[in-house]
């Protein structure tokens, strides 16, 4: 059993989730020190979780912290759940704390376009209907009005516990963009346009191609990534290329966010990106032929990896080593 705790968190990705959910608890832990050097140094009773390691109690905010993360644990030594109440109380920790926001039901409203008031949920068979309304009418759609619909959709799909298409998350602009398959389908558009005669739409298309072929193997930053797929959608309607667009060249959305890598579970190392759960879940005995035991006595110091001490390591090693393990994990980073 290995609970995820603030030890544990990869990224504190968990602990931004529950930020959201007990929206006391930021303003209360503020002020707590979360660096994985600090968790090394302190004594077993430091932790409700002593034989762990696991949920540190040494400050009101750590203990704060740690309540919020037990909650939402599956299952927990009695001994443990009884050491994070003493020390709430002992810390004499406001109960509002750990009051939960209020959070979506089955009778709520919840719009994919909300300032217009479109396409609307208020349950899990509506978010099904939502996608597959969606797809159907996004041609309808600006840009900036399909960006904010698909991002609603993941959202709306996390409320009411539904699971959407893989594509869904492409549509809600949360992947990376792969520049090689960009740069090729920007040259598709150039020959298409080139082909109905809007040969000045064409030379742009192409341009742009040759430069993204030339920078770096993704594109991570969501502005830039919505900033292209408008340049491209104006493109499209300039070059006259609606009646290709969805058939044989895909539309702006699937064209700039053409990976199955969600931006926020990628750690880049050189320029490449790779899943950081994909990294934590590689064997001791990988990461002692590509760095050596003492970088892995820094991020698994009980013969473990730690995600979070793991991703700390990897992003300050030095460039020549990064480089060697960028080759060594390139079998890793599925396009």
């Amino acid at each position: 059993m290995n609970s995820i705790n603030i030890t544990n968190d990869p990224a504190f990705s968990n602990l931004c989730a529950l930020s959201a959910r007990y929206p006391r608890l930021v303003e209360f832990a503020k002020t707590a020190e979360l660096s994985p050097e600090e968790f090394s140094d302190l004594p077993e009773g430091a932790f409700a979780w002593p034989e762990k390691r696991a949920f540190p109690i040494h400050t009101k905010e750590h203990a704060a912290i740690s309540t919020v993360y037990a909650r939402h644990a599956e299952s927990l030594p009695d001994h443990v759940q009884d050491n994070l109440k003493f020390a709430c109380e002992a810390y004499s920790i406001p109960p509002d704390v750990f009051v939960e926001a209020e959070t979506k039901t089955a009778s709520d409203v919840y719009w994919l376009l909300p300032e217009d008031k479109r396409f609307r949920v208020t349950s899990a068979s509506d978010v099904m209907f939502a996608q597959d309304a969606l797809e159907k009418r996004a041609y309808v759609l600006t840009e900036e009005q399909r960006a904010e619909a698909y991002l609603n959709l993941v959202k709306a799909a996390e409320i009411y516990g539904v699971t959407v298409r893989d594509e869904m998350q492409k549509f809600a602009g949360q992947t990376l963009t792969n520049t090689d398959i960009l740069s090729d389908w920007l040259d598709a558009r150039g020959a298409a346009a080139r082909g109905i005669g809007s040969d000045k739409v064409a030379v742009v298309f192409e341009s742009m191609g040759e430069t993204y072929r030339n920078l770096g193997q993704y594109i991570a930053l969501r502005d830039d990534q919505v900033k292209l797929a408008q340049s491209i959608d104006k493109l499209d309607k300039l070059a006259g290329l609606e009646p290709f667009i969805g058939k044989s060249i895909p539309n702006p959305i699937l064209t700039v966010w053409n990976t199955n890598k969600i931006a926020a579970q990628q750690l880049a190392i050189n320029g490449m990106y790779f899943d950081k759960n994909m990294l934590a879940s590689l064997p001791l005995s990988f990461w002692n032929d590509a760095l050596g035991p003492d970088f892995v006595s820094e991020f698994a110091p009980g013969g473990q990896v730690d995600p979070a001490l793991l991703e700390q390591v990897l992003q300050t090693l030095p460039a020549d080593m990064k480089a060697t393990l960028v080759t060594q994990l390139s079998a890793y980073a599925k396009k």
